[in-house]
């Protein structure tokens, strides 16, 4: 069945074409390749080297955020178009979702954990982070601090013994790496989202009916943006 997989959540984002839920080929954009007008051209490339028919296409699951504002426009408003022209359906995934898989499978190679805490941090700008606390195991995800807003000392006090940190915004505090509050962090080729593994959060979410409706998926920014702030405080 062929699967579509987006990750736009953050400026470098990616794509994945996959069979069901085993990944074909995953492709990481540059900031460049990032918008629509590029990130298209790319997938029709990959699609066409796997002799694959866009009307062929049965599923997206598409990363809805927190993240980048103009990331997360880009692969909403692809995958509502390509919902529209070929009728497939589409999965919404929470791009916390995927960070916190990510850790988990590592963790859990590593070590054999069969359980793991997770927070999961994205980078908000304005020296803030967004902040979810997951628990994770083989048979799901479940939230235990839902999506927050944190600045750099809130963030410091949220260390919680026995967590995993991951996230692409776990770069952008770097000492927090050598607190001893942390059990572990986790490595750095796992922080950034990626589409493959959104793509198995989304399947998931397919085998249990857990569709989204095209006309409703609107990226979760997390926030208001700069603009809607001074529109609010005018």
């Amino acid at each position: 069945m062929f699967h579509l997989a987006l990750e736009t959540s953050t400026r470098e984002g990616s794509f994945c074409l996959l069979d069901g839920d085993r990944p074909l080929e995953s492709v990481r954009l540059d900031r460049r390749d990032s918008t629509t007008g590029r990130l298209i051209p790319a997938m029709a490339d990959a699609a066409n080297r796997h002799g694959l028919s866009w009307m062929e296409l049965k599923l997206i699951s598409v990363s809805t955020g927190p993240g980048s504002f103009t990331g997360l426009r880009v692969g909403v408003t692809v995958a509502r178009t390509l919902a529209y022209a070929t009728g497939c359906r589409v999965v919404g995934v929470p791009t916390h979702a995927v960070i916190c898989r990510q850790a988990f499978l590592e963790i859990s190679a590593r070590n054999g954990d069969t359980s793991v805490r997770v927070a999961s941090m994205i980078g908000a700008q304005r020296n803030e982070w967004f902040l979810e606390v997951r628990e994770v195991s083989s048979g799901g995800q479940s939230v235990l601090a839902p999506s927050r807003v944190v600045g750099r000392d809130e963030l410091r006090n949220a260390v919680q013994a026995g967590c995993v940190w991951c996230g692409p915004g776990l770069r952008l505090i770097p000492e927090l790496e050598d607190s001893q509050a942390l059990r572990q962090v986790c490595g750095e080729a796992f922080r950034d989202p990626r589409a493959a593994e959104t793509g198995a959060v989304g399947w998931a979410a397919s085998r249990q009916n857990q569709w989204t409706d095209p006309y409703r998926l609107v990226p979760d920014y997390g926030r208001p943006s700069a603009a809607e702030e001074r529109l609010d405080n005018s």
